[in-house]
């Protein structure tokens, strides 16, 4: 019961773990969630969505080996901060736009300003295929300012925002077409409303990490517009391009390493004929009833080649705010993070340190794929060569970083060490031979980062202030400090110690005690002044096991002993004609009229727990754990946050209350699934009967558009 008030009380109702930007209270779904959380020792987290805040802006972005964007981000602010750089303000144009999905200034390319850049179609290309590259579903008025757009993910729904800003406006989408209205393509201040035919749709996944929309402009040419990785789009380009690839390349590198999320834009040209061949396979692929995907994945890849290099673009997802400081919290308290990213190894190592998950102060030990000796294997195109480097680099390095890390361990160095290792060298190092020392050198890991990876995983003693400010105090849970086979035999001694006290202090009063009229006390007599005792020496115990007393627990404390006395006297008060002569009928009502029972029920809970009493002042004496110490630091100020300012939030706005109040209601889910049932009126319901207005969410759009069948080419 008690476990169930905690959570049901204290953590679902804690107005500090409410978040209220998506208007999520904490729900405890485990009754032992308490000691649970005591005792974590590793932290797994992803990067997105969980350190940053998953609302992404179109940042910057390098169209034919040009760079356009003036920002400065939050990741190349923490670098400059570790190397002692200063770095100065950009202060934006008058002329910049910021909404949400777009913060980017550069006035080389806004208000049509990229007609007059090096190469203008190169830039029209890169906007088409953000306006054109994509399953946006657009919704509201088709205006550019009241438009919305509906995508599987932000990063999606930034890159249409994007097209729109810089003059290519997507506002329409049927089955079989987009229109698209783009100003400034032919004349400054002059736009035109032009319609895409689409194709088809090669659709995301994590095997391919790239997405294709084959479409008709009206003129009849054939375009594919492709936008993945690098490292996928760097391999399906044609040959010639050393000097774009090359310059993109070292843009994506700078790009990455400012934190921010890159993709490779991409196009080629086709013709008719080459297109009804390939629509021919695509069809059948799409129509297979075993391994259709992996079908769709190698139709695909026959068309996604030799293409032309647009750009790229690079999208920013800010940290979540205090996730520096919860992180170095956590740090302090004994935990060990794992971050699992998909970034490169320079952007997570950035990104670490912007959370304060790496410092310079650290001992780095970095196993990655990105070395010259594999970089010149893999130019080789031998795919077993390839295999046999990365493994014996692997193992080299891991055993480097392993000898190394045991004799800082060996030497009693007090120095953190961090682990930082990208996706294809985890792959070989979770091979039989190498997990068991890739697990060492791990768990002696203070931090652990792996980049480039696939998507395919206290008490109230001391206050909620002081456990934030000495997190140290969370290390005493993760070693067990409070459940070993120790403690475990003082427990049991005194218990023993205290069965003694109560059979031979009862067995004494019953050979001498006498009552009223002069008799012996008898069985019933000495066996409810023993559990008497017995219910008052436990109730004490428990308090004084309480290392912080509130008027809760006295009130617990004082009603769990007068209940034991009000059961009795019922009890002893009720006879029936089926009890036998020895029953307990009116016992209580004589042990209370005999001094042995008054004396009895003070002197044996005080002798029984003077044993306690007196081993819990040496122990906090002489061997005091850490919230002791604190205690005795902190006796006599006050709690800084009380329970109530932190269950309920007084500076709430109205709008946040009623969010709040909508999020305490009942957690209905449909039992249906699918995309014809995601309507989310559930919510809306149980808000009108609690007279909660509630209004109707937008459905979560995934993919479209990519299921068509057979289509006739006319040629044009």
């Amino acid at each position: 019961m008690i476990k169930f008030v905690q959570c049901t009380q204290f953590i679902n109702k804690d107005m500090n773990m409410y978040h209220r930007e998506s208007n999520t209270p904490a729900l405890a779904r485990t009754s032992n969630l308490n000691e649970e959380l005591g005792q974590v020792e590793y932290l797994f987290s992803d990067k997105t969505g969980t350190l940053t805040r998953n609302c992404m802006e179109f940042f910057k972005c390098s169209i034919g080996g040009e760079v356009y964007g003036t920002g400065v981000t939050e990741v190349e602010r923490a670098a400059a901060q570790r190397n002692g750089v200063k770095l100065e303000e950009v202060q934006r144009s008058t002329d910049s736009v910021h909404e949400k999905g777009f913060n980017f200034d550069d006035t080389r390319l806004m208000c049509g300003a990229w007609r007059n850049a090096r190469d203008p179609d190169i830039c029209k290309e890169f906007f088409r295929c953000l306006a054109i590259c994509h399953t946006v579903l657009p919704e509201g008025d088709e205006s550019p300012e009241k438009i919305t757009y509906q995508a599987a993910s932000p990063d999606e729904s930034a890159l249409v925002i994007a097209a729109k800003n810089f003059g290519f406006f997507f506002y329409r989408r049927t089955p079989t077409a987009i229109r698209v209205r783009e100003s400034h393509v032919e004349k400054m201040g002059k736009f035109q409303d032009v319609g895409y035919e689409i194709l088809n749709v090669l659709e995301f996944n994590s095997t391919r990490k790239c997405q294709s929309v084959i479409c008709r402009y009206p003129t009849g040419r054939l375009v594919l517009y492709c936008k993945g990785a690098d490292s996928v789009i760097y391999e399906k380009l044609a040959g010639g391009m050393d000097s774009i690839k090359r310059t993109t390349r070292e843009h994506l590198e700078r790009f990455g390493a400012a934190g921010l999320r890159t993709l490779c834009l991409a196009y080629r040209d086709l013709n008719n004929q080459m297109y009804e061949e390939w629509n021919e396979k695509f069809i059948q692929a799409k129509s297979a009833l075993r391994e259709r995907e992996k079908k769709l994945d190698e139709v695909a890849d026959l068309i996604e080649r030799e293409l032309i290099l647009i750009g790229c673009t690079a999208i920013e997802d800010k940290l979540q705010e205090g996730v520096p400081a919860c992180i170095e919290t956590l740090s302090r308290a004994g935990i060990k993070i794992w971050i699992l990213t998909g970034d490169k190894l320079e952007t997570a190592i950035n990104i670490a340190y912007a959370c304060s998950l790496i410092s310079n102060e650290m001992k780095q030990f970095i196993i990655s794929s990105e070395t010259k000796e594999i970089r010149e294997v893999e130019d080789r195109g031998d795919a077993l060569e390839t295999a046999q480097v990365i493994e014996d680099t692997v193992k080299r390095d891991l055993e480097r970083c392993l000898e190394e890390a045991e004799y800082y361990d060996n030497t009693r160095t007090q120095l953190d060490l961090a682990l930082v290792i990208d996706g294809k060298c985890l792959m070989y190092a979770l091979d039989p031979q190498l997990r068991g020392k890739l697990l060492r050198l791990s768990m002696m890991s203070k931090a652990v980062v792996c980049c480039r990876v696939s998507p395919l995983q206290k008490a109230q003693d001391v206050s909620a202030s002081l456990s934030k400010k000495y997190p140290q105090l969370y290390q005493e849970g993760i070693k067990n400090m409070f459940f070993k086979w120790r403690v475990l035999a003082v427990w049991a001694f005194f218990a023993f110690y205290q069965s003694l006290i109560f059979f031979y202090f009862c067995v004494a009063a019953s050979t001498k005690g006498q009552n009223l009229s002069g008799k012996m006390l008898g069985l019933w007599d000495v066996g409810t002044m023993a559990f008497t005792c017995v219910v008052i020496t436990v109730n004490l115990r428990l308090l004084m096991a309480c290392n912080f007393i509130t008027r809760w627990h006295n009130y617990s404390i004082a009603g769990s002993i007068l209940g034991w006395f009000l059961f009795i006297f019922l009890y002893s008060g009720i006879r029936t004609r089926h009890d036998r002569q020895e029953n307990i009928y009116y016992v209580i009502y004589v042990l209370m009229s005999t001094w042995y029972f008054w004396l009895s029920i003070v002197l044996v809970p005080l002798v029984a727990l003077l044993g306690d009493f007196l081993f819990q002042g040496l122990q906090r004496w002489f061997a005091p754990y850490d919230y002791q110490i604190l205690q005795e630091k902190y006796k006599n100020q006050p709690e800084e946050i009380s329970r109530p300012q932190l269950m309920e939030n007084p500076h709430l706005t109205p709008d946040e209350e009623r969010r709040l109040a909508i999020a305490r209601l009942p957690l209905e889910r449909s039992k249906h699934t699918g995309f014809a049932f995601d309507s989310p009126g559930f919510e809306s319901f149980f808000a009108l009967q609690q007279g909660v207005s509630a209004p109707h969410k937008a459905w979560d759009v995934a993919r479209r558009a990519s299921m068509k069948g057979p289509r006739r080419i006319v040629n044009g």
